[in-house]
């Protein structure tokens, strides 16, 4: 996410792939909800759930 949060732009290529335990994918997810990320190309799926 550092890296992420220096990016002045995004390319207009970009796509965002998040995978990971439930709650990690939960809340990084929520960070490219914003107006400024187009949903068609954010996707986030979790392999693990804890219970």
């Amino acid at each position: 996410m550092r890296v992420w949060r220096r990016c002045k732009s995004l390319p207009d290529d970009y796509f965002i792939w998040i995978t990971g335990e439930g709650k990690v994918v939960k809340n990084l997810s929520r960070r490219f909800e914003a107006e400024q990320y187009d949903p068609q190309r954010v996707r986030a799926a979790a392999y693990w759930h804890a219970k």
